[in-house]
């Protein structure tokens, strides 16, 4: 199930083409997959450029914070069920399905609330304005001392806890898999790397429910 950004004016052509109304979260909703790229009008509204399907993974590592130098938790996104969006020259829009190994996206897209929380609640993964980017973000922050870990340093360091290089770094990780109550279409950066099939391989996946 996919959420659309209808404007009332239009709610009528997406109600002709399949569309569903929510009154619970009061939104236009399409439920098949296959009937996404009928909708298309209403998903690139905000330009996405992937709907992430059925289900993200919460990957936890853990690593030394940069100020307090103490051990704390860190969050990743991983994703392998998604459509990609890619925009021609003509305007047209083709959508190509991936389901695939686990890659991890070092920003968090928009992610349903309950979730969010359970991450803020016990990661500290929240909104907060960083001095360096400019910008508010939804960041990992240090479980001690509360400080915005930025994301270079999390993800691309050497030393970074999701930096797979074998079994061993995967087995160091906490993957949590958490089925989405709705599709979500976004503009998350997707890290790809060469070992990221060791994580489905390796990994000890639980479930999360909320």
């Amino acid at each position: 199930m996919l959420l659309l950004n209808v404007p009332y004016e239009e709610k009528d052509e997406a109600k002709a083409l399949g569309a569903r109304w929510n009154a619970d979260i009061k939104k236009w909703y399409v439920f098949s997959e296959k009937d996404y790229h009928k909708f298309d009008k209403w998903i690139a509204r905000k330009k996405h450029n992937t709907i992430i399907c059925d289900r993200i993974y919460v990957i936890v590592g853990m690593m030394k914070c940069f100020r307090c130098h103490k051990q704390t938790p860190v969050v990743g996104i991983g994703i392998d069920q998604f459509f990609s969006i890619e925009d021609e020259r003509s305007g047209k829009r083709n959508y190509s399905f991936n389901n695939e190994d686990i890659h991890i996206c070092p920003t968090f897209p928009e992610l349903p609330v309950e979730l969010l929380d359970y991450l803020s609640k016990n990661y500290g993964v929240r909104t907060d304005y960083s001095k360096t980017v400019q910008a508010s973000y939804i960041a990992n922050h240090c479980s001690n001392c509360s400080t915005i870990q930025g994301n270079f340093f999390i993800f691309d360091e050497v030393d970074s806890p999701f930096f797979i290089t074998n079994s061993e770094t995967v087995k160091d990780l906490t993957v949590l898999k958490y089925k989405l109550p709705y599709d979500i279409a976004c503009t998350p950066s997707i890290r790809y790397s060469s070992t990221d099939d060791m994580i489905k391989k390796y990994a000890d996946i639980k479930q999360l429910t909320l």
